[in-house]
């Protein structure tokens, strides 16, 4: 599946997770060649330590890294907020990150992203994806923006 929002998803996206409220826009989310390059370039991971190192920030501002498969996608960073969609691949792309509830890593980081079930943007908190340790302590340190919301 690919990662894009295209217009035909329009009124039921919007009652969804309207964009203004994560505070991103569809150029934010990527674009159909975004998602054939993420495509092209996912391999198959031997162990966790390669994971770690597949994972980075790209020229186009975004963390391309290795995630758990079928990690939930959090209409917003707490817990106790709905799932709204989840991650079928195991190697996607972040826009962003922001600080919310304690997860099960270990700490309050979560990275924005665009789910595979039904193509919402949310929230998917740190534990479910392959980043270091170091990373999620300060993903701008890393290159990655922090969230405008």
């Amino acid at each position: 599946m690919t990662k894009t929002i295209t217009n035909h998803l329009g009124l039921l996206f919007a009652l969804v997770l309207p964009l203004a409220t994560v505070g991103c826009t569809d150029a934010d989310l990527g674009t159909d060649d975004e998602a054939a390059a993420l495509a092209a370039a996912d391999e198959p991971v031997d162990s966790a330590e390669s994971a770690v190192q597949t994972c980075g920030v790209r020229s186009d501002g975004k963390l391309y890294c290795g995630n758990k498969y079928n990690a939930p996608v959090y209409y917003r960073e707490w817990l106790d907020e709905d799932v709204i969609d989840h991650l079928y691949t195991t190697y996607s792309w972040f826009t962003c990150w922001t600080t919310g509830d304690l997860h099960q890593g270990g700490n309050n980081t979560w990275y924005l992203t665009v789910g595979d079930q039904h193509g919402y943007a949310g929230l998917v908190p740190a534990y479910y994806l392959k980043t270091s340790s170091a990373f999620d302590a300060d993903p701008t340190a890393h290159g990655l923006q922090h969230c405008g919301f």
